[in-house]
């Protein structure tokens, strides 16, 4: 599925992974983790990546049957940016001082029983494993 870079298409993605997840049988726990997982990726390239080239950012997804459960790949033509390599964000001591957001790899991380990033010409790819 092509997405545009825009928040609202994370709508568009929900009810797509939606009927994916009808065909595919997955269990309500597989179905949350890749909704949860799709939406924080999707939106960390919608909010922060910036194309490689003069082209327009492009985003793609993909999720299909895995032997193990599901498999989930995101590609961008943004710059390179690996999540795997990136520090999560240091714990707040209290709510005060809590930064907005910030969390979403942490989440991914969580979720996803497998993730691996590759960079591919101009493109990033990050793939993942969901058994849940």
């Amino acid at each position: 599925m092509r997405l545009y870079p825009e928040l609202a298409e994370l709508v568009r993605l929900s009810a797509w992974v939606d009927q994916l997840a009808q065909q595919m049988n997955m269990s309500p726990s597989q179905l949350y983790a890749v909704q949860l997982c799709l939406e924080e990726l999707v939106a960390n390239v919608v909010l922060h990546a910036r194309p490689a080239s003069d082209a327009p950012l492009s985003i793609e997804v993909d999720v299909a049957p895995a032997p193990s459960g599901v498999s989930v790949r995101v590609a961008d033509n943004g710059r390179a940016f690996d999540p795997i390599g990136a520090a999560p964000n240091a714990p707040s001591t209290n709510l005060d001082d809590a930064p907005l957001g910030g969390l979403g790899l942490v989440l991914v991380r969580k979720f996803a029983q497998s993730l691996s990033y590759r960079r591919d010409g101009l493109w990033n790819e990050v793939l993942l494993g969901i058994t849940g």
